[in-house]
């Protein structure tokens, strides 16, 4: 077929990934899954690619993409057998303590309460793994609800990866799942058989799972259980998702959620998309999303009501995607533009550089600024480099310009030099928020979830000063 691509061949005849060939792999996994495929991972996909492509007895890569590609019973297995290859299964109960007792102190007291009339509580875990997290969720409401066995409790749990889903359905973990458990709970809820531990039938009937593909499975729908949710816990998914991808997604929480149902992600993971449909619910350790009572519309007209920002600059929100993600904007100047108060540091940042700059220089910044974005966006980040140390040689003070170099080298592995930029960033406007977002990513990824919350601590410090400057 001429528009198979194409790969090349060694001399000994043995089947390899060009870059063309590759990036359809890429495209085509991110379309069908949602998935994004990182530079320092694409040796690790040749790789799987060529082992399944040996596992099928297939002659060549191109053949494997063309039998993904088909919409086949085969093409729909073997996604199967490549997502247990591309997802990250490394789950373990109670993860991130500071969420959890968001949802023992707050959130689950609170819905408990609304539903004492109907006794019915419906929440989904998505992106549930192996199903530590569903579990947590179920020994969590146990004991909260002293009467739970006249309760109609559904807790969902649903994953992609049907490998996963299986394990979670089996209910038997290794030591190492219980890292952040505490002796007195392993016990009550788990019995140990020889070096592993099984959960407790009481428990392990409280759940439902299920295959689904958060990108492209239509829901809700009103014969599915994914429907009609009180809260949806979605953490540690969106971080490997492309921008595109969460858009849709997010839309489909929405509608999945009941009117007042909480929507909780990992730690930044929402920062730089639009959630304007959600109100967000600050606490001193965790962030968490509502959908509100009203209709989106009306949450429209007060939002049209607000007060138009001082800023005339669009578009240069500096607002990291998730993961680190190159922020997609285009750089231009503009009269009157309403910007909202949460939005106010970002537009600052560039309005520092424009303060310093004259109207010839200013124009020279914008278009390096316009040129490493796009470059950063097609992955040609030296070169993205280099138009930004141009910045730099104009204006050493235009804190942008430092942050875009940090989302670079975040997006390139290099976390210390990722942080470094961040802090450069941070000396030259203090109101700058989204270099601790990134900082706090990054400290999460590393599992420095301390040093992290430090950094979400300071972000709601700083969105409740300026607040109160509006």
């Amino acid at each position: 077929m001429a528009s198979t691509p194409t790969s090349d061949t060694q001399t000994s005849q043995e089947p390899r990934l060009n870059q063309w060939l590759k990036q359809f792999f890429i495209r085509l996994i991110a379309e069908q899954t949602g998935l994004e495929i990182k530079p320092h991972d694409q040796e690790a996909l040749d790789q799987k690619i060529l082992f399944r492509t040996h596992v099928l007895q297939l002659c060549c890569p191109e053949n494997y993409y063309q039998l993904l590609e088909s919409q086949t019973i085969e093409s729909r297995q073997e996604w199967q057998n490549l997502i247990a290859l591309l997802t990250n299964s490394e789950s373990f109960f109670f993860r991130d303590q500071g969420q959890f007792n968001l949802l023992k102190d707050h959130i689950f007291p609170e819905l408990i309460q609304q539903k004492q009339t109907t006794k019915t509580l419906r929440i989904c875990s998505a992106g549930c793994s192996t199903g530590e997290e569903p579990y947590s969720l179920a020994i969590l409401l146990k004991q909260l609800i002293p009467d739970l066995d006249q309760w109609d409790l559904l807790i969902l749990g649903i994953d992609i990866n049907s490998v996963s889903l299986e394990k979670a359905k089996a209910g038997i973990y290794r030591p190492w799942s219980f890292r952040k458990v505490d002796p007195e709970t392993k016990q009550q809820y788990f019995q140990r058989i020889k070096e592993m531990y099984h959960i407790h039938p009481d428990i392990k009937q409280m759940l439902r799972f299920q295959t689904v593909n958060l990108v492209n499975d239509e829901f809700p729908r009103l014969h599915s259980e994914l429907r009609e949710m009180d809260l949806i816990i979605c953490r540690n998914v969106f971080i490997y998702f492309e921008t595109a991808a969460i858009t849709r997604v997010l839309e489909k929480f929405y509608h999945t959620l009941q009117p007042l149902g909480y929507l909780l992600t990992g730690h930044a993971e929402l920062y730089g998309q639009d959630a304007q449909k959600f109100e967000t619910k600050v606490f001193s350790d965790a962030i968490i999303y509502q959908r509100p009572a009203v209709a989106p519309s009306l949450l429209s007209a007060l939002e049209a009501q607000r007060t138009p920002s001082e800023s005339n600059c669009k578009n240069l929100d500096a607002s990291p995607k998730s993961e680190g993600k190159i922020i997609e904007t285009d750089i231009q100047l503009c009269e009157n533009t309403p910007v909202r108060s949460s939005q106010r540091p970002d537009s600052k940042a560039f309005h520092t550089a424009v303060r310093n700059q004259n109207t010839s220089a200013l124009l020279t910044e914008k278009e390096l600024l316009r040129r490493a974005e796009m470059l950063a966006r097609k992955k040609a980040y030296n070169l993205a480099i280099q138009q930004i140390e141009k910045v730099f040689e104009l204006n050493s003070k235009n804190s942008y310009s430092h942050y875009l170099m940090a989302q670079i080298y975040n997006y390139l592995n290099d976390y210390e030099q990722s942080i470094c930029y961040c802090q450069k960033a941070l000396a030259i406007d203090v109101f700058f928020i989204s270099p601790y977002y990134l900082m706090a990513e990054i400290y999460e990824k590393q599992g420095d979830l301390a040093v992290a919350k430090q950094m979400l601590k300071k972000i709601i410090y700083l969105e409740l000063v300026l607040l109160r400057l509006t």
